[in-house]
């Protein structure tokens, strides 16, 4: 919908004096028939009165298309000059990375879990000899849940400046959120799993544009497994990838229940520093008999695949530019999702 039009105080004026010329006219006509006169009136004054009044009005709606005519071509010239540089961005070297489950404790949360960690690597370059600023890159893994699908989000990552002649830059997202293995559960089941990816950001001129693409991947693309710390590591597992993923699900979901009352006793004592030996002690050998647990401990490699029907450039309002994702809101949504799943595995019963 087009702005309503602003009436400026030459059409009020304008439109004041029509509107004085044509109730003068009526009454000076109401008055004459009333006296009895209308024979003596002088004709001419009373053609050249409402010829006034129409004239008038016509110069008022005249003045008033030729403004609103005025207004648009300003507003696409303006609108011309905001958008003749389009930089496009996108990502490069784009690879996923499934971590060896591991047991940790988190700070934030004050919470103890076993879980694997996903990471989503990919540079960005500008293809474009038009500069991009203000960059907001989030990412997103949408994971097949029966009917519905399960949402994993990460940080936002920011750019300041991007351009052709400017060096790629690397952008590194963790997912952390993933505690019951839905991941695993869907690679096993031969689901595909998508990594949706939206770029935000602004030209020199003050424009913004969104750019959303998505990459997929299943069990079939996870190619190797590899040390995250040393990527020239690489081994061959006897086990296939079927078969740790297995193994991974399966412990993870065990572990709540199987180390609970020795992650109660460490809650009690964590933040005892006096106790900060016995902390650690049993911190190590609940993780020992957690990795022993499993039949890989190198990270799985994913091979993605850029959806090209998935591809979407188009611009954007500043208003909707201020809406980009925000950290904050990240994290008050993963201390809520932690809380809940603290509550869960505490109504567990023991399993020792």
């Amino acid at each position: 919908m087009s702005p309503k039009p602003k009436i400026s105080l030459l059409h009020v004026v304008l439109i004041s004096i029509a509107t004085i010329n044509i109730i003068a006219l009526v009454l000076f006509v109401y008055l004459a028939i009333s006296s009895q006169v209308l024979a003596n009136l002088n004709y001419i004054s009373v053609a050249s009165t409402f010829s006034v009044a129409i004239l008038t009005i016509l110069y008022v709606f005249t003045t008033d298309n030729q403004l609103r005519i005025m207004k648009s071509q300003l507003d696409e010239m303006e609108k011309e000059h905001l958008f003749k540089d389009q930089p496009i961005l996108l990502l490069d070297n784009t690879e996923f990375i499934i971590e060896c489950p591991r047991f940790f404790y988190s700070p934030p949360e004050d919470e103890f879990s076993f879980f694997s960690r996903f990471f989503f690597n990919a540079k960005l370059i500008n293809t474009c000899n038009d500069p991009a600023i203000v960059i907001r890159l989030d990412v997103k893994i949408i994971v097949p849940n029966g009917n519905q699908t399960i949402n994993f989000r990460s940080f936002v990552e920011k750019f300041n400046f991007a351009s052709s002649s400017y060096k790629a830059q690397q952008a590194r997202f963790m997912f952390i959120e993933d505690k019951r293995g839905a991941l695993f559960d869907a690679l096993r089941d031969n689901k595909t799993i998508t990594l949706q990816t939206i770029l935000i950001y602004q030209n020199t001129s003050g424009a913004c544009f969104k750019l959303i693409n998505s990459y997929s991947f299943n069990i079939s693309t996870i190619s190797r497994a590899y040390d995250l710390k040393d990527a020239e590591n690489t081994t061959n597992s006897k086990y296939s990838v079927r078969e740790i993923l297995a193994n991974w699900h399966s412990v993870i979901v065990q572990a709540p229940t199987m180390y609970k009352e020795k992650v109660s006793e460490m809650t009690q004592i964590v933040h005892d520093t006096s106790k900060w030996g016995q902390y650690k002690a049993m911190f190590t050998k609940v993780e020992d008999a957690f990795n022993a647990q499993l039949k890989e401990r190198n990270d799985l490699k994913v091979n993605v695949y850029e959806d090209n029907d998935t591809f979407e450039f188009k611009t954007i309002s500043k208003e909707e530019f201020s809406q980009c994702p925000d950290n904050r809101v990240y994290f008050e949504d993963l201390i809520n999702k932690s809380k809940q799943t603290r509550v869960e595995n505490q109504s567990k019963p023991n399993n020792l």
